[in-house]
């Protein structure tokens, strides 16, 4: 679930998952839907980066079930691709419950198809 930002790098999905569950960073909206896209987004207020006190708006964009079942349905049924598998399953964020939960969704989702 890790997301690449041009001015923000790349977040985990320990992060993210802290990031979108108000956690990590000030939470300026909910979550959002980008229907052409088929991602959700968050905007959130922190500091600009590790060495700095500086706050900044950023957006995160970010993979999740209703996502992944979206680009997997299309890869399948648009793009002809035989199978799918995850990257690095060992990435994934096991510190918390919703974590957990969030990871076993995901997992769950790649035997649908």
């Amino acid at each position: 679930a890790a997301c690449t930002d041009v001015g923000s790098g790349e977040s985990g999905f320990g992060r993210t998952n802290s990031i979108v569950n108000g956690q990590a960073g000030l939470l300026t909206s909910a979550p959002k839907w980008d229907s052409t896209a088929g991602q959700h987004y968050i905007n959130f207020v922190a500091t600009r980066n590790a060495s700095s006190t500086e706050l900044v708006l950023k957006q995160l964009w970010y993979a999740d079930v209703r996502s992944l079942e979206m680009q997997y349905s299309m890869a399948i049924s648009q793009l002809g691709i035989g199978g799918l598998g995850m990257w690095t399953p060992d990435s994934l964020h096991w510190k918390t419950a919703a974590d957990v939960e969030s990871s076993r969704e995901m997992i769950a989702l790649l035997s649908q198809f």
